[in-house]
Order: structure tokens, then C-alpha cells, then sequence
């Protein structure tokens, strides 16, 4: 089974599919919109092309992140999705912070999850430090005053090896009928926070002892006359006939725009101009876990050349579905489809 993940393109309605294929009673669509809209980062997993599960990422880029809506349909739990899931989020909280920096990364288990979290560094609460995790419901009443329903859990989950602190996720009240969650961990103690060494990394990954390799690549789709420049990989390499966007690896000390430029020249010999972002997609594959963020690019000197690829083609956007795609361009392939230049 080959299993993408891909960031920030779940739909309120994929949501809505996902979040009810595990039995739990969905809220209203315009509440999925406000909630993706404003989620730091949501991450899909697609068993080939079927969307098998889901995680939804808030926090506040500084201190505290709060895991949500961590959903894998039935019929592929514990096949590794959830891991794959949970290793790209956890990937994605620290590109986002500074070196140095130890944020706590949190949730609310149910009670059948437990033993997963744990096999993935997370502590169970109420343990010598912590109480129980805690939340309050706010519902908007029908003349706009809050209705309160509170509840207490006897299981939180905090991060292990981070600063025991007091964790509150604030809300505003929300026009309409719309619910909102505020979630607490209640403090009992404090301690320092004991340095890197003693960070638990990620130890399991579907099945595997070790989390997979992962191998940070870019990659440029040229565009030239209305057409998109398509690469296709050479015989004697891995995933020899398949066609991708030319680039390459990301070396230590380089920026993506700063790697995709040196691939080119080295690649195609041209010069190009890096245009906007498309998508960052991830991929497992058998080698390791290839992290693709693809550029839209324009020419700006010479013309590519043969070089590395079997064949290089100018194709229209509408046609390049009906290549063979290496699977972590298929995000990237079906957003520049759409598009017109």
C-alpha cells in the first residue's frame, strides 16, 4: 500500500466524510469552513487515490499547538496511516518554530487511542505532574447569550519531555449556532524543561522501528507560451519512465528557491525566475519519505537541454493528468491542471 500525505487541501466536505466515517456526529458545514480556515495546518492521507484519513493542527506558532480531528476510516487502522499522519504534522510543528525553542504538542485521546499516543511519545494525564485534561462546551444560544455545557475528562495527553505548564485554548463567541471547544490541562507541579537530549523522537512508523528517511526535494513547473514543461526520469533510476518537475534535492544551508535555481542550471542548463508556491506534498516510498514543494517558474535565460531525463515535453495544463506521474507529483499535476497561463 502506497500512502500520500498531503497538507492544507481538505475540504469541508472531504472533512465532513472522513469525520463521519468514524462515527462521530459532524457539525454543520459553514462551522467546518470557519474551523479549516483557521486551523494552523490540516494534513489528508490518500491510500492511492482514496482519502483514507485525516488530522486538523491548531496552535499558536509559539508555545502551545493542539492536536484535532485525528480520523482514519475503519477499514485502514492500523495499517501505518495514523503514524504517516502523525509524523507529518509533527515534521510540520517544527518547521514552524524557532531553533531552541520546546512547544507542547496536545490532545484529547479516546480511551481505545491511548496505547498509540504512548508508542509516539505522548503522557497520559492525570500522572505526578499533571491533573486531568479538561473542557467546557460553548454553544450560542438563540438570543445570542452562550450556553454552557461542562464536562470533565479522566484522560489528557501531553507531549513528553516538555515544560509542565498551564495550557487554556481561548474562543470567542461565535455568531450563529456554532459550538466551540476550550480545552485545559489543569498544572500541579512545575519543572524545567531538561534541554534537546532528552526530546523523544518518533520511534514507530507503520510497523517499521525507525520513522523513514526524509528527503526534503523541489521542483520547478516551467511555463512556457500557455504550457507547462514536463520531465520524464531516465532508465537505470527508481521510478525509471515515470514523468515529474525537474529539480532536485534541498542540501543543508539552502533555501527551496535557492535549490530549485542550482538544479535547474545544473539540470536543464537554463536560468528561470521562481514564481509562487503550488503545494508541498509527501509521499512514502520504499527508499523513504519524499517531502516535494513545487514552484510555478518562468524562463528568463537559455533553453533546457537534455541532460539527466529520458525526454523533456511542453504539455498543456489540461493534458498533464494523462501522464505517468511519480506519486508525490500527483498533488501538484492535478492544482496546475486547473490552472491557466
Amino acid at each position: 500500500m502506497r500512502l500520500t500525505i498531503q497538507q492544507d487541501t481538505l475540504t469541508p466536505e472531504l472533512f465532513l466524510k472522513l469525520y463521519q466515517s468514524v462515527g462521530w456526529d459532524a457539525p454543520g458545514i459553514d462551522q467546518v469552513r470557519v474551523a479549516l480556515a483557521n486551523s494552523t495546518a490540516t494534513f489528508t492521507a490518500y491510500a492511492e487515490l482514496e482519502p483514507v484519513g485525516m488530522v486538523r493542527l491548531i496552535g499558536d506558532g509559539g508555545m502551545s499547538f493542539y492536536i484535532k480531528d485525528f480520523a482514519v476510516v475503519p477499514s485502514m487502522q492500523s495499517q501505518g496511516v495514523g503514524a504517516a499522519l502523525l509524523a507529518a504534522l509533527k515534521r510540520h510543528v517544527r518547521s514552524l518554530i524557532e531553533p531552541g525553542w520546546a512547544v507542547s504538542l496536545e490532545l484529547i485521546s479516546s480511551q481505545d487511542a491511548v496505547g498509540f499516543y504512548e508508542r509516539h511519545g505522548f503522557e497520559p494525564r492525570p500522572n505526578d505532574w499533571d491533573g486531568p485534561g479538561m473542557f467546557t462546551m460553548i454553544r450560542a444560544g438563540p438570543v445570542g447569550r452562550p450556553v454552557l455545557t461542562i464536562g470533565i475528562l479522566e484522560l489528557g495527553i501531553s507531549f513528553r519531555g516538555l515544560p509542565r505548564r498551564f495550557h487554556a485554548h481561548m474562543v470567542k463567541q461565535m455568531p450563529g449556532n456554532r459550538v466551540v471547544l476550550i480545552s485545559l490541562l489543569q498544572l500541579r507541579k512545575s519543572t524545567l524543561y531538561p534541554g534537546p537530549d532528552s526530546f523523544p523522537e518518533y520511534t514507530g512508523y507503520g510497523g517499521c522501528m525507525e520513522e523513514p528517511k526524509l528527503i526534503k526535494v523541489v521542483g520547478a513547473a516551467i511555463i512556457k507560451d500557455g504550457k507547462v514543461l514536463c520531465a520524464q526520469r531516465g532508465a537505470g533510476k527508481s521510478l525509471a519512465g515515470y514523468w515529474e518537475f525537474p529539480g532536485g534535492k534541498i542540501e543543508a544551508g539552502e533555501t527551496p528557491q535557492q535549490a530549485l535555481q542550482r538544479e535547474i542550471e545544473e539540470e536543464l542548463l537554463c536560468e528561470i525566475d521562481i514564481d509562487k508556491k503550488v503545494c508541498t506534498s509527501d509521499y512514502l516510498y520504499d527508499f523513504g519519505n519524499v517531502q516535494l514543494t513545487t514552484f510555478l517558474c518562468h524562463l528568463i535565460e537559455g533553453m533546457p537541454r537534455l541532460t539527466e531525463h529520458e525526454c523533456i515535453e511542453w504539455v498543456e495544463p489540461s493534458q498533464m493528468p494523462r501522464l505517468r506521474w511519480a506519486p508525490v507529483d500527483h498533488d501538484a499535476v492535478t492544482r496546475i491542471s486547473g490552472m491557466a497561463f
